[in-house]
């Protein structure tokens, strides 16, 4: 971690006087029925390297490695609206069908600027905790200013056949098999289908993109009598049946619900300093 990515200290007055800055909700949609949200949301960001150590009954540290980046309260949707009347962000609903109700949230504040471009510390590790667990919005509470992390957007057809398409996968909502998996898939076979093509689409376990085009095995006596593996090629069709290749998706697009990944670089939201009047 570098001294540009990771500006905090424990004897910070921030880490002594905790005014949270930020707001998040943790939704039902992608949450085990079986595990409280705060519990997810604490497993989910440990993934990503950040801990909660508490401090008191409802506040926790942040802790990145040996360093204290933030503090932290995980509040219930009562306790919420008790200690942020009226605020803005406790109205809010999705409009991704896939998220689901607030179960509760997250308000923190950080100690520690974007890192640069290229590298990953402290702040993208965070960052990618929240989005991953969130998929709701992130809100400022000092100017009210309001991100959603739920999009729909158009995406290239041709990140189908890529294993590092879709931005390595970080663009999809979960790569958990989901409603959202199955949407997502239906929704590629029958953008494939408006082109004229037919295709079947699968959701592959991967920590990669695992939205991708199936294969299919071409039959081949000579391959099998030279001891060859069979041939395996893209499972897309024109509408006689005949295989056609990849790049007859290059250029076409369809639209899904993604996770805003620009988020990252909005450095105006991430401003440490109080916003100007």
């Amino acid at each position: 971690m570098t001294t540009a990515s990771a500006i905090a200290t424990p004897l910070s007055l921030e880490a002594i006087t905790f005014a949270p800055r930020f707001a998040m909700a943790v939704c039902e949609g992608f949450l085990s029925p079986s595990v409280p949200f705060d519990a997810h949301l604490v497993a989910e960001l440990g993934t990503n390297g950040i801990r909660f150590e508490q401090t008191s009954g409802t506040e926790s540290l942040l802790v990145h490695g040996d360093l204290t980046i933030g503090r932290a309260s995980l509040l219930s949707k009562a306790a919420a609206r008790e200690r942020f009347p009226g605020k803005r962000f406790l109205d809010w609903q999705s409009p991704c069908p896939f998220v689901g109700q607030v179960m509760g949230y997250l308000v923190w504040d950080h100690f520690i600027a974007p890192d640069p471009a290229g590298q990953r510390g402290a702040f993208t590790d965070l960052l990618k905790g929240l989005l991953a667990t969130g998929r709701s919005f992130i809100a400022r509470l000092d100017s009210g200013d309001m991100i959603e992390l739920a999009v729909q957007r158009e995406l290239p057809l041709g990140d189908l056949t890529n294993r590092w398409g879709f931005g390595d996968g970080e663009l999809l909502l979960t790569r958990a098999e989901s409603p959202y998996a199955r949407a997502v898939c239906q929704a590629a076979e029958d953008a494939i289908r408006a082109q004229g093509l037919k295709a079947e689409v699968e959701w592959v376990p991967t920590s990669h993109n695992p939205l991708r085009l199936s294969w299919q095995v071409l039959p081949s006596s000579w391959r099998q009598r030279m001891g060859l593996e069979p041939r395996r090629v893209p499972a897309l069709f024109d509408a006689d049946g005949k295989p056609r290749a990849p790049r007859a998706l290059n250029g076409k697009r369809f639209t899904i619900w993604t996770l805003d990944q620009g988020i990252f670089d909005r450095a105006d939201f991430w401003e440490l300093a109080p916003p100007r009047a």
